[in-house]
């Protein structure tokens, strides 16, 4: 699903949710709140379960895309799918010097363990991306649907602050990587407030720690909707 919206200043004061920093970073808090690091011309990109639910309350500048998955078995496709995008954002940067922006993905835990190995080719092809993974141990929107305390709905943890240099990242600076972790708003604003974080060439990975059964409300609403028709 593609989506283009203009900016309104009136919508988004109206819409970002006053939290304190030393809050832990709850699902409606982050979607809310990390709206305030778009800048016009990215291209967002949301995986399948809480972050394509969650991006729906994104407050968005001009001239930005949002591509939303949608399709219930294709976790992990958003990652593989992020390099063809990333790809033609390079080629309409190389068109129009004056344009800019690049691709900022947001994906779970549990979608980026199936395909993970795409790092590997974002890394070798020197991409700029952005990518926001959502640590919350686990599948949690298949624990909302069945099986909250299920061990099909666990996942091995890995330490994804080495993913980068596990699947190739070059320390000789020709490719820059960052990796950061946040567990609270302060954090999280601290990281993505900094220009070379918003702005430098590369690969940004934020590790976002969220609890595992927490879901955008939404979200939340709708899977109890579901359960109630079907009882």
């Amino acid at each position: 699903m593609r989506i283009e919206y203009r900016y309104s200043s009136l919508l988004a004061d109206s819409c970002i949710q006053a939290v304190a920093k030393a809050d832990l970073l709850l699902q409606d808090t982050f979607w809310n709140r990390i709206s305030e690091f778009f800048e016009p011309e990215v291209i967002i990109m949301t995986e399948t379960g809480t972050p394509s639910t969650g991006g729906r309350g994104f407050v968005l500048p001009r001239q930005t895309t949002l591509i939303n998955s949608g399709v219930w078995p294709s976790i992990g496709y958003m990652l593989g799918s992020s390099q063809g995008v990333d790809f033609a954002q390079r080629d309409l940067i190389a068109e129009d010097s004056s344009r800019r922006g690049r691709t900022i993905l947001f994906e779970g835990d549990g979608s980026f363990q199936m395909t993970a190995r795409e790092l590997s080719t974002i890394i070798y092809t020197r991409l700029d991306m952005i990518i926001s993974l959502i640590n919350n141990d686990g599948d949690t929107i298949e624990r909302l649907v069945h099986g909250e305390d299920a061990v099909y709905n666990d996942i091995a943890p890995r330490r994804y602050f080495e993913a980068p240099s596990c699947f190739g990242a070059p320390n000789d600076g020709s490719y820059v990587t960052m990796t950061a972790r946040a567990s609270t708003l302060g954090e999280l604003m601290e990281i993505i407030s900094k220009d070379d974080f918003k702005y430098g060439s590369g690969l940004r990975m934020v590790e976002i720690m969220m609890e595992r059964m927490d879901a955008p409300v939404i979200l939340k609403r709708l899977l109890e909707s579901y359960s109630a028709s079907a009882s």
